[in-house]
């Protein structure tokens, strides 16, 4: 393969030998009409200096694209064929590079163009990350900037930048983008955090490319701002998984927890089930809107008792039930004990309409395979402690 510069033909494939430090040995002379080098300046001078690659990724690699700084700065794409030569002594002498110019062919054309422009104005972030022989993105949609308020040139910088500002739940999830063990064939979804330190929750489609042995060298992916989706789901998620009245959780939600803790945790569990005893007479006599404020008050009651790490429900509707994760049979009792003395608090303050209130608490070692019997222990012992009241 050959052109014609200045009156003398010029081959297009340029040849290249290094030791095995990487060191340019010998070289065509045609590397200044390709390069702009002469081979002078090239002899003696290490080929990472010019390819991204050392001495070891060579010899694992026998045909692959590469790009090359000309002297000048202009970009050259290389179609590059490497040879290695192994003495007797099985030690490799050298390696041979024989490198073709295919700049022309990788020069947008066309239809090329036009979907080069869509990707350019596209909402969503296109991108492909090169892994090996180092990170680094070899193109980046300018989309990037409106989604995360970071520029081009800070990812171009900081390659690792879009691991750095996962959110600390997600990274693992991050990480794992660029895993050959990596099931690429579902959606990612992750928060990565805005330059003004919010979290936005996007969704990647990701390609890999993959070398002879396995690993992933680079991926190309389409991002999608997803934060209205998932606030929507959230919205969704809360009304239904909460009561309406007390924003307490309800009945869909004590089920989910409860399959949660029985099929696929193994800790500890306290289970407080609670019976309102007056609520119908309240309802019959005072009328229901008086029936809330008193299902309002049992549920604030509730909270101010237990925190965050437990879960307090509505489970119909004059029932509660509180689950107790992770906690010892000590403690559980303690906040048994703390729930009571505050209804004894508010009793006292409101005497013309008390929670009367039924309490029966079981406790379990494990949760697996036992909350409908724990659950079952607790409601036996709330119908227990409500014929010990009426006899009071």
């Amino acid at each position: 393969m050959s052109v014609i510069a200045n009156n003398k033909i010029v081959s297009r494939e340029l040849q290249i030998e290094l030791n095995n430090s990487g060191i340019i040995t010998q070289i065509t002379s045609n590397c200044y009409d390709i390069l702009g080098y002469t081979a002078t300046q090239m002899l003696d001078t290490n080929i990472s200096k010019y390819l991204k690659y050392t001495f070891d990724d060579l010899i694992h690699i026998e045909c692959f694209n590469a790009e090359i700084l000309r002297k000048d700065g202009i970009k050259i794409f290389f179609d590059i064929l490497s040879n290695y030569i192994i003495t007797n002594d099985n030690k490799t002498y050298h390696i041979h590079l024989s490198l073709i110019d295919i700049s022309k062919y990788r020069e947008p054309k066309g239809q090329e163009k036009m979907v080069f422009r869509m990707l350019e104005r596209a909402k969503d972030i296109t991108c492909r990350f090169e892994i090996i022989p180092e990170p680094k993105f070899t193109y980046l949609s300018p989309s990037v900037e409106a989604i995360f308020g970071y520029n081009l040139e800070e990812f171009q910088k900081n390659p690792m930048l879009q691991v750095e500002i996962a959110h600390p739940d997600d990274y693992a999830i991050q990480l794992s983008k660029t895993n050959s063990k990596t099931d690429f064939s579902k959606m990612f979804q992750v928060r990565l955090k805005h330059k003004e330190g919010h979290y936005i929750w996007v969704e990647d489609y990701i390609i890999p490319t993959y070398n002879d042995n396995g690993e992933v060298v680079a991926i190309e992916s389409i991002t999608r701002n997803i934060q209205e989706k998932k606030e929507l789901e959230q919205r969704l998620e809360k009304l239904g998984y909460h009561d309406n009245l007390t924003g307490l959780f309800n009945k869909n939600f004590l089920l989910k927890e409860m399959d949660l803790l029985n099929n696929n945790l193994n800790i500890p569990i306290g289970i407080l089930v609670c019976d309102l005893d007056n609520l119908k007479y309240i309802n019959d006599s005072l009328g229901h809107s008086e029936g809330d404020i008193h299902i309002n008050n049992t549920g604030k009651l509730l909270l101010s008792t237990f925190n965050s790490k437990h879960v307090v429900v509505r489970s119909g509707g004059d029932e509660f039930v509180v689950i107790m994760k992770n906690i010892s049979y000590h403690e559980a009792n303690r906040l048994y004990a703390k729930f009571k003395v505050a209804i004894k608090h508010h009793n006292a303050n409101n005497k013309a309409m008390p929670i009367r209130i039924s309490i029966g608490l079981a406790y379990s070692k494990t949760s697996l395979n036992a909350m409908q019997y724990t659950l079952d222990i607790a409601d036996s012992n709330m119908y227990k402690n409500k014929r010990q009241r009426k006899h009071e």
